[in-house]
């Protein structure tokens, strides 16, 4: 039988203050919903995401007891695992507790299931003492490539590299499989998960909406931090070279799109068109 977390979670801001405060004080980031109304800030997460591609070639895999394939038996420990691993996420940040634990068996139970495809023999977990520690599920879906569904870490076994050792074995085992690419998403507030996609190896696919969002929301930061905080010129330097940056980017989605080979990458992801 496992423990119950504890009650703390990541949880959106709905805050009271003036609306002089709330433009000093609320940056304006990429993935982040940003109002004010009823005298208060009200600051959660958006849906907005990036699509990553990872080339599958083998990779060196850590000897760590307890990493194993995922079974059919591992569905509770897998539901409690997941309200562990991500009370801290950005995705749950608005449900209450009760709503939260539902959506985790939900969630875990289409993991068994076939929503978003069927799971594969490559999903791997770490088992510590009887409990699930990590895991890596990977979904194969027809006529696309796998994808990297649901990656879990409990809080205690934050950077000990658990992450990486099971997306590595799940990675080689796809790659055995007869599999060249996976695929996966993340929240741009996220930006550990981001963080941790490049580290691994994943390159992010092209993206006119999330190209478009950090380019927006890094203009009006310098319009917030110029109007509201006085900001100078020599203040704004390593903001003005991530607008180049995100200016670039989304002229180049923008040609990709009026030269028709820009393809959306969502389109990979969900369930609207096959590839």
């Amino acid at each position: 039988m496992t423990a119950k977390p504890r009650a703390y979670r990541l949880k959106a801001i709905h805050r009271k203050m003036s609306w002089d405060t709330f433009w000093r004080t609320v940056p304006v980031r990429p993935g982040w919903k940003r109002e004010y109304y009823d005298g208060k800030a009200h600051v959660r997460p958006s849906w907005s995401s990036a699509v990553y591609e990872l080339d599958l070639a083998r990779r060196p895999e850590r000897r760590i007891p307890g990493l194993r394939t995922c079974m059919s038996s591992d569905r509770d420990e897998l539901v409690d695992a997941f309200i562990d691993s991500f009370r801290y996420a950005l995705e749950y940040a608005d449900y209450p507790m009760k709503k939260y634990r539902l959506k985790a068996a939900e969630y875990v139970d289409g993991c068994f299931g076939t929503v978003r495809g069927e799971m594969s023999p490559a999903s791997t977990v770490l088992e510590r003492d009887g409990q699930i520690v990590a895991a890596a599920i990977i979904k194969v879906r027809e006529k696309r490539p796998p994808l990297l569904d649901c990656l879990l870490v409990r809080p205690r076994c934050f950077r000990k590299g658990f992450a990486t050792a099971v997306v590595a074995r799940a990675a080689n085992r796809l790659l055995r499989l007869g599999h060249s690419t996976l695929e996966s998403g993340a929240m741009l507030a996220n930006e550990p998960s981001l963080a941790l996609h490049l580290a691994f190896g994943f390159r992010e696919k092209p993206n006119y909406f999330t190209a478009q969002v950090r380019y927006h929301s890094a203009i009006y930061e310098r319009e917030r931090l110029v109007k509201y905080c006085g900001a100078k010129p020599e203040d704004l330097v390593e903001l003005d070279e991530r607008i180049a940056h995100h200016k670039a980017e989304y002229r180049h989605v923008m040609e990709m799109k009026e030269n028709g080979i820009y393809r959306d990458p969502f389109l990979d992801i969900d369930d609207e068109e096959p590839r």
